[in-house]
């Protein structure tokens, strides 16, 4: 979501083999074309004050993150060591690579891992917030929510759910109204809403 009604997102069309970036305009249903070229792309973060995109695609020949500036539109890499989903700060980049466990932090073009206990199954399983990151854990046994502070560099637990109760992968969203989490029961996955005594 790029403001309160436009959204951002790829779309592959079904008699083409790579993948499109649209803008779309939820009030007056207007769709315009970002990015169209012979490459795929996906995981569309964003950073509103600075106006551009966050994006995975593999048009280096593996999946790496781009930079896409809404006003001129530049696509930059910002990645070489392999990334698939990530947000972009005015702290820098942090991102996970699809598949591998933990979330690093890239900043003047140096790679640190910050949190290494985010497992591979989990990769896309977290959101970068002005303080800090939460995120999913799977725990012995239970599935927790943790809060990892900028500041103080501590992660911390924030709620506990039973285990294997958090859907993998892209089951987190954090804003001023809580957590929304998408959960498995028995014979489906249902989205719900989580409200703590901490302040977001």
């Amino acid at each position: 979501m790029l403001s309160k009604n436009m959204v951002v997102y790829p779309l592959k069309p079904n008699t083409e083999s790579s993948s499109h970036v649209y803008l779309h305009d939820v009030i007056t249903n207007k769709r315009t074309k970002l990015l169209n070229d012979d490459f795929n792309y996906k995981h569309l973060p964003w950073n509103e004050s600075l106006n551009t995109l966050l994006m995975s695609s593999d048009r280096s020949g593996d999946w790496q993150l781009w930079q896409f500036d809404l006003n001129t539109k530049q696509l930059t890499q910002v990645t070489v060591n392999g990334a698939g989903f990530g947000y972009l700060t005015s702290r820098g980049v942090f991102y996970s690579k699809e598949n591998s466990q933990g979330i690093y932090h890239l900043n003047d073009q140096q790679e640190t891992q910050v949190i290494s206990t985010l497992q591979d199954e989990d990769w896309s399983n977290w959101q970068v917030t002005e303080s800090g990151i939460y995120y999913v854990q799977r725990n012995q046994h239970t599935d927790s929510v943790y809060f990892y502070d900028f500041e103080s560099q501590v992660s911390k637990e924030v709620f506990a759910l039973n285990r294997n109760e958090i859907k993998r992968n892209r089951s987190l969203v954090v804003n001023e109204q809580g957590f929304f989490l998408t959960l498995v029961g028995a014979h489906q996955a249902d989205i719900v809403k989580i409200t703590t005594q901490s302040k977001l």
